[in-house]
């Protein structure tokens, strides 16, 4: 009896404390979210972002993220966010979620012509941005600025990389480096084809590892060239994880459950993150990086969470990335949420963005607040190690369902959205580089 009484008060107790933590933690938003006057990118009075520019600090790396890749607000939001960073905080490169080696390969070629940012644009960043309606203020903002005196310049770090020239340039690097495999029996009739068709060759992959046989051996007749840490050595793991990851498409999960489909991103967010190192540490050494990319891949803290959709051996490009305290002192990580609306990709269904419920981020809002910001670095400075659960609509990307996490833990900040609604197709042949 004493047993069952001590644990009935142990019991009470940790309910007792999770109910004030997440208390406390309601106050500190409603205490200290800031109101955003306005997402319009033509806006150039920048006083109402201020607060963000207050906590980004000394950050040499911001993440924006975004619920899903539909989310018109959002976009607009970022598009300003950036302009606002690049015009009065110095940061001179915007990473896309996209193509690794089109973005890299090419910017330097194309921003030198006059209309040649339009190709490389549509080309290498996922249409998913280029088509959305929401997105063309950022998109005309690229050129204009890319050859100015004080320039920005946009990079890629996905291993998704769907650049038709990729094996021709591989090809011709080995070619002129004179590398072995070239040389070999079958380069042209197996090797060669295999790089011009990677991605489609997944079955074989899966059975027998042949074409990631190909790319471990290139890779490494690559670093005994002395190009390990290079730009070809990355492109070339980026080509094995793209691999990886459709391999694992498909492969149970441990534990099953509604998170299996996030499993191959584990190949693919690792890669991002050593891609986004590379960038960040060699190539753009130095300089101020903006960050665009889902919710889902910059959220730092992986494997805390509950809920079934975010299984915990996932392994974020943003936990990877900040795996060190020294990358995790240089970020700042801002996460994006709304309260209700419309949401859907351009190539997707539209969906009505659920509800959250009554205790969640979102419903702990003043009601007449259209965006608002709320930095989470006191908070969580006065935690002490202590860590608190709460729900979040906008937390990772599942279609906006609200799920349980120590969400001040997996981003900085949050931007908050009232009203979503999805992005609208743009007519083929705009121009943005005039």
């Amino acid at each position: 009896m004493m047993n069952k009484i001590l644990y009935t008060g142990l019991f009470v107790l940790v309910c007792a404390a999770r109910v004030a933590a997440q208390d406390n933690v309601r106050s500190y938003v409603r205490e200290n979210i800031r109101p955003v006057r306005t997402i319009q990118p033509d806006s150039s009075d920048y006083s109402d972002l201020e607060p963000l520019g207050a906590a980004i600090g000394d950050a040499r790396v911001v993440m924006l993220g975004e619920q899903d890749h539909g989310d018109a607000p959002s976009f607009l939001a970022k598009t300003r966010i950036i302009k606002y960073l690049h015009e009065k905080k110095g940061f001179g490169v915007l990473a896309f979620e996209s193509d690794f080696f089109g973005l890299n390969y090419g910017w330097d070629s194309a921003v030198k012509v006059r209309g040649g940012l339009d190709s490389l644009l549509k080309n290498n960043i996922f249409p998913v941005w280029t088509f959305c309606d929401a997105c063309q203020p950022l998109m005309r903002y690229i050129p204009s600025q890319a050859r100015g005196a004080n320039p920005l310049v946009v990079t890629g770090f996905d291993c998704q990389m769907w650049s038709a020239t990729v094996a021709r340039g591989l090809d011709s690097l080995m070619r002129a480096l004179r590398l072995p495999i070239v040389a070999a029996a079958g380069y042209e009739e197996d090797v060669l084809p295999a790089l011009h068709n990677w991605g489609k060759l997944i079955k074989d992959s899966a059975q027998n590892g042949k074409y990631l046989g190909y790319l471990e051996e290139i890779r490494r007749q690559l670093v005994e060239k002395g190009l390990a840490g290079g730009f070809w050595v990355q492109v070339v793991e980026s080509l094995q994880a793209a691999d990886r990851e459709r391999v694992m498409e498909g492969q149970p999960v441990s534990g099953g459950g509604a998170g299996s489909y996030l499993r191959p991103w584990y190949a693919r967010d690792t890669q991002m993150a050593a891609n986004l190192r590379w960038l960040t540490e060699q190539k753009f050494a130095g300089k101020k990086v903006i960050v665009w990319a889902a919710n889902f891949h910059i959220s730092k803290y992986s494997g805390h969470y509950t809920d079934p959709r975010l299984i915990n051996e996932a392994r974020t490009m943003g936990t990877v990335y900040t795996g060190d305290e020294r990358m995790m002192k240089q970020i700042y990580v801002l996460g994006f949420t709304s309260l209700q609306g419309e949401a859907g990709r351009i190539t997707l269904s539209q969906y009505k963005v659920p509800r959250p419920g009554g205790n969640a981020f979102e419903r702990w809002m003043d009601g007449g607040m259209a965006y608002g910001f709320v930095d989470f670095g006191a908070y969580n400075r006065g935690l002490q190690g202590q860590g608190e659960s709460f729900y979040m609509a906008g937390g990772m990307m599942v279609q906006h369902r609200e799920t349980k996490g120590e969400w001040n833990r997996v981003f900085d900040g949050v931007f908050y959205i009232r009203d979503m609604y999805p992005c609208r197709t743009v007519p083929l042949g705009v121009v943005w580089d005039k």
